[in-house]
């Protein structure tokens, strides 16, 4: 009957036009999900101006999220470097941690081989060797301790020149409350570059990017 065909094409019509836009409020659904999660960083607001130069303005430089508009904000690669030649100026022994700010190495490796006092062979040494001796091992105990008391000093340093927006995300992380109180800076250095840069450091441990 005519009014039979003329309805059938009407419902596949509507059936059709009802996961159509099923299927669109879906697509942007999903779209928004992944924006959303791809840009996790962007509902943390920061507070400072866009002249903010950190705790130590001398350092030059700051790290900052990739939203944020900072006039000293540089790519992590400048931000270690800076850092580095700041420590090595300012800080007593600072060349000890120079590879650690600017290559994320441990700062004890091969700290002993460079500088620990070679041991006496002669069973009986003159007093002056004795006391040269004992000397050598004062300052290397000294320098030790220097170079554990300029890790922490640094972990505050490299801290306090990222933004609070970029602090929030890192005090957000599950590793923070423990690698904080041992002022890891190893640690924080390598969560600066991930979150500054937006890469895996652990899967592309020689990418910087910004």
């Amino acid at each position: 009957m005519p009014g039979t065909e003329d309805n059938a094409p009407t419902t596949t019509s509507d059936g059709g036009s009802q996961a159509n836009t099923r299927s669109t409020s879906n697509g942007r659904s999903n779209n928004n999900n992944r924006s959303r999660n791809n840009n996790n960083n962007n509902s943390v607001q920061s507070t400072e101006s866009n002249n903010f130069e950190g705790s130590c303005p001398e350092v030059g430089a700051v790290a900052a999220l990739r939203t944020e508009k900072i006039t000293k904000k540089v790519p992590f690669a400048v931000f270690a470097e800076k850092v580095a030649d700041y420590v090595i100026t300012n800080y007593k022994y600072g060349s000890d941690v120079e590879s650690t700010i600017r290559e994320l190495t441990d700062p004890f490796s091969g700290f002993s081989e460079l500088y620990k006092p070679t041991p006496l062979t002669d069973p009986n040494p003159s007093f002056d060797i004795r006391y040269l001796q004992q000397e050598r091992i004062k300052a290397f105990v000294s320098r030790e301790n220097i170079l554990k008391d300029n890790c922490i000093k640094i972990y505050g340093l490299v801290w306090r020149q990222c933004t609070s927006a970029l602090q929030a995300v890192i005090k957000g992380l599950d590793g923070y409350t423990a690698n904080s109180k041992k002022h890891d800076l190893i640690w924080l250095l390598q969560e600066i570059k991930k979150t500054t840069s937006g890469v895996d450091v652990k899967a592309n441990p020689h990418l910087v990017m910004f």
